[in-house]
């Protein structure tokens, strides 16, 4: 299935440099080519985290950053050793996806983020990676900061050559659409939403643990092909059990067997979700509407209180307006990725 990858990675450079200079596509069909194959090349990102660290096995995971959201700088440690070894655990980085955007006032929620993840597009990974301190300097590393900073600028030329076509309009629809496209799928393959009840997390199988809080998700029913369209999470579940698969299609060969282990031992397997209706609708309805809140255990704090008087005072309250504008520049500088 490697026509699959090199397939998207040909379609996202024809939409971004000659269909977008020449205007061979409908403006819809650009913007759309350009989501599908963005979040597409993040599920081949998203297995290349997971490889080692070399800059030749893994050459691809800086492709997690084509969707605006990753940040394959630090999601070698953050993803791989915190989001799959502590699942759904305080630990859990993935677990803060949301935390600012919650922090912000509803009506003002997505702009202030989408500015937000602009920043960090525009300069902030870049000044990241400058500012990294290795403790080594090996050629690894180096080719591996090299890789990283290449891709940055490929996005960035892209950006660039938009505005000489005079198409900013269009890339800028496409990083909005591509942005809280993938925010809502990154989420999708776990119930963050639901507060559950303090637990100690101890004495627990870490496999059927992973099996019960990972949930698989589904568009069109082919596997191969869902696998691109969620960006590498639809197949979740074998995902985190055997999360050092170098790729996506080794977790649907493995399905069946992981499955079957899991009836052998009398572990319930959920069916699959849609991960449209089942799952990205609810979700974005969940975090676009829910109060202003900062995180707190067991429950959130709400910054405005509950009901209508709770949404006015959180659009009234100052400090959280400071605070978005401190985390909009820090945006630029590398200090909030």
């Amino acid at each position: 299935m490697w026509w699959l990858p090199a397939s998207s990675c040909w379609s996202a450079d024809f939409l971004c440099f000659p269909a977008m200079y020449f205007g061979l596509v409908p403006c819809w069909v650009l913007v759309m080519g350009q989501v599908l194959t963005r979040t597409a090349l993040a599920a081949v990102g998203h297995y290349h985290c997971h490889r080692r660290k070399d800059g030749i096995h893994d050459w691809a995971d800086c492709f997690f950053d084509v969707q605006y959201v990753g940040a394959s700088e630090v999601l070698f440690d953050g993803h791989v050793m915190l989001h799959h070894l502590y699942t759904e655990t305080p630990a859990d980085v993935k677990r803060t996806v949301f935390n600012f955007v919650l922090t912000l006032p509803r009506i003002w929620r997505v702009p202030l983020f989408t500015m937000t993840k602009f920043g960090e597009f525009f300069s902030g990974h870049l000044v990241r990676i400058l500012n990294f301190e290795f403790r080594t300097r090996s050629k690894a590393q180096r080719f591996k900061e090299a890789q990283l900073i290449a891709f940055r600028c490929v996005m960035l030329a892209e950006f660039f050559w938009a505005c000489f076509c005079s198409r900013w309009q269009i890339w800028c629809l496409q990083f909005f659409c591509t942005v809280w496209l993938n925010m809502f799928l990154i989420v999708a393959s776990h119930d963050f939403e639901v507060v559950r009840e303090d637990q100690s997390y101890v004495g627990l199988d870490w496999g059927i643990f992973q099996i019960q809080h990972a949930l698989d998700t589904y568009i069109t029913g082919v596997q191969a092909v869902d696998l691109f369209l969620s960006a590498g999470l639809s197949c979740h579940r074998v995902h985190h059990c055997l999360p050092y698969q170098k790729s996506g299609f080794a977790n649907i060969v493995s399905l069946p067997a992981v499955k079957s282990t899991c009836e052998e031992f009398g572990v319930e397997w959920a069916p699959a979700r849609n991960l449209i209706l089942d799952r990205w609708f609810p979700l974005m309805w969940y975090y676009l509407t829910a109060p202003a809140q900062v995180p707190a255990i067991p429950a959130p704090i709400q910054t405005g209180g509950p009901g209508i008087w709770g949404f006015v005072k959180e659009h009234m309250l100052l400090r959280d307006y400071r605070r978005a504008v401190l985390s909009i520049w820090g945006s630029f500088t590398g200090a909030t990725i």
